[in-house]
């Protein structure tokens, strides 16, 4: 598995499908679908973090009233003053969403076993750290 399901053992029932699914998109060779779904899981993720907060609003495009893409959400996180993010977790973020980019919107991209696990070694960091922002973990 490229996620260690331990992590998200006392979570939400959604995150812990949405954790099977990437691990078994993973071994099954389904990498443009795992990138996909560990891009979702930051972004649900991320999402929490304002909802814990009680700061949805921050998350929002006041234009059309809905919740900003992940790219603007992780820089909402990344430059938010309530927390100091580690700086192995904002290199991850990055990394992985130009990896669910590519695997989203390129035609003529299709991910491989070396793209995934050059992201994988962020992965521990990164849900850790936004489970407990999210008040999920303690």
């Amino acid at each position: 598995s490229i996620i260690d399901s331990n992590l998200f053992y006392d979570t939400r029932v959604y995150f812990k499908k949405l954790v099977y699914q990437i691990n078994v998109s993973y071994k099954n060779s389904c990498y443009d679908a795992t990138a996909l779904l560990i891009r979702k899981l930051i972004e649900l993720l991320i999402e929490d973090i304002y909802e814990s907060q009680g700061r949805v609003n921050d998350i929002l495009n006041p234009k059309i009233n809905q919740l900003v893409g992940l790219g603007q959400l992780i820089s909402i996180l990344m430059a938010d003053s309530y927390w100091k993010l580690n700086r192995h977790v904002e290199d991850g973020l990055n990394l992985i969403k130009n990896q669910g980019d590519k695997s989203a919107h390129n035609r003529r991209y299709n991910a491989k076993k070396q793209d995934i696990d050059k992201i994988q070694p962020y992965l521990r960091d990164i849900f850790e750290e936004l489970l407990y922002l999210a008040k999920i973990k303690k």
